[in-house]
């Protein structure tokens, strides 16, 4: 029955992806190339499910060692934090290291949870197209000096001996081939790649929030899990560094744009808003953040607003001076992206724009058999609005109601 269930839902997710109305060349480029990967490995994990049985995970000792596996992106890994205070609380002796992608390491720098961190390429996120650009040259390049850092670092993980691995990415590709021969217990969702291999498969629920999805993790761990009602999301971030200049407050940060167009609003509409927001927080400045290779779409936004001493514009913060500057600010304003993330594990308000024909939200889109997932939770403090159909005269009055 189970085996039938974890396929029923691999289908499920695969027919979410056969949607391309209204989407980016770019994203359409990302669904083909994992429809192709699913239907090649498909027949694979069927047989690795009827042929294959390992022991289930009876007992840990009172000092587990516990490596998360989360090679993702930067919101992702965030959010798997959460987990690490319930396992303390459980195993208050245990061990708990990292393996993530390098581009990762600020997120977790000084988290006292935290023993050690591991870094990671996955040979196939590093070259998925449409994600990045990409040339044959540059992708064997990528390719042959991943292998050889990844053998490196597997050498490493192999001696450390771990009592249990936690493999925390569910959709593919997340294989668990190279931490199933690290002869450790292996934990990870029912929905990755040759969970045949894994001592627990984790159930992922399609219509669920993240954070309960994420929960179901920890089962093997002998933790009670029906305590754990209210949404989870990380409440401490350790990496501060001051800003090169002072920000007089009271000031919100802006987070409008995205690598995928698809994720926010037009420039007009973001300036609309700005224009909306001058006149409802009088008082308040307006710090717009974003990467340096998205200073030519926030250069029309701060074009507009040239002689308004309120509206500034960051495009080069680290990680450690973003979480300063949200730290310190009324709170975050955007898309469903990093900063947001992070606001929230700041304990700021965030006020986010997600696109629910693309990414489920639960109690937001009509449908939950939708290629992407939202990872934000239901807080308090937390406002999450339909991209589609809000506009910016709504948003601001969602903000300053």
């Amino acid at each position: 029955m189970l085996l039938i269930k974890r396929h029923y839902k691999l289908w499920l997710k695969f027919f979410a992806n056969l949607s391309f109305r209204q989407i980016s060349y770019q994203r359409c480029w990302i669904k083909i190339f994992k429809m192709a990967w699913f239907l090649l490995a498909w027949p694979f994990e069927l047989l690795g499910d009827l042929l294959i049985r390992l022991p289930t995970i009876k007992q840990l000792p009172d000092n587990p060692k516990i490596l998360f596996v989360k090679i993702d992106q930067l919101g992702d890994v965030l959010f798997s934090t959460f987990l690490l205070p319930i396992i303390k609380d459980k195993y208050p002796a245990s061990q708990i290291d990292y393996l993530i992608n390098r581009r990762s390491s600020a997120v977790l720098q000084n988290n006292p949870l935290i023993h050690r961190v591991y870094y990671w390429q996955d040979l196939v996120l590093q070259n998925i197209p449409g994600r990045q650009r990409f040339s044959l040259i540059q992708g064997i390049s990528r390719t042959v000096y991943s292998w050889l850092d990844n053998l490196l670092c597997w050498r490493q993980l192999a001696r450390q001996k771990y009592d249990l691995i936690i493999n925390v990415r569910a959709f593919w590709p997340s294989s668990n081939w190279p931490w199933f021969w690290l002869r450790s217990k292996l934990v990870a969702f029912d929905l990755s790649q040759a969970s045949c291999l894994t001592n627990y498969r984790a159930d992922y629920n399609l219509r669920a929030e993240e954070w309960q999805n994420y929960l179901n993790l920890l089962q093997p761990l002998d933790i009670n899990l029906n305590d754990l009602k209210q949404p989870y999301f990380p409440q401490h971030f350790f990496n501060f560094s001051p800003l090169s200049q002072t920000i007089e407050s009271p000031y919100w940060c802006l987070s409008p744009v995205s690598f995928d167009p698809e994720k926010t609003w037009s420039s007009a509409d973001w300036i609309e808003f700005i224009k909306y927001f001058l006149v409802a927080g009088p008082r308040n400045r307006l710090v717009l953040i974003g990467l340096p290779n998205h200073k030519d779409w926030l250069k029309p936004i701060m074009d507009n607003f040239s002689s308004q001493p309120r509206v500034t514009c960051f495009t080069n913060l680290s990680i450690p001076q973003l979480a300063e500057l949200l730290k310190n600010s009324q709170g975050l304003i955007g898309i469903e992206s990093f900063a947001a993330h992070l606001a929230i594990a700041l304990g700021r308000p965030v006020s986010c724009l997600v696109n629910s024909r693309l990414f489920y939200v639960s109690g937001l889109s009509r449908s939950s058999l939708i290629d992407g997932r939202s990872m934000l939770p239901r807080l308090p403090l937390v406002i999450i609005k339909d991209l589609l159909t809000t506009k910016p005269e709504q948003l601001i009055k969602a903000i300053f109601k």
